[in-house]
């Protein structure tokens, strides 16, 4: 194997390993729980105090879980 070869394998494995702890942070995040009062909610949640941050953290966040779903 090259060292071209050997970079090239590298780098697929930290970008197969980077897409799947995208997909495990969708997963908790997508995540519900049901009440013993039968109330369904979210237990993980991303807290932010600045709107403008918020608008643009729900932006990057959609735009990773989009591109993740669309490619595979």
């Amino acid at each position: 194997m090259t060292k071209l070869e050997e970079l090239k394998a590298a780098h697929e494995k930290k970008l197969d390993d980077l897409k799947d702890s995208i997909k495990e942070l969708f997963s908790l995040l997508d995540a519900t729980e049901e009440t013993d009062e039968g109330r369904v909610h979210r237990p993980v949640q991303i807290v932010c105090v600045s709107s403008d941050m918020l608008m643009k953290l729900e932006t990057v966040l959609a735009t990773l879980k989009s591109t993740m779903w669309d490619k595979g």
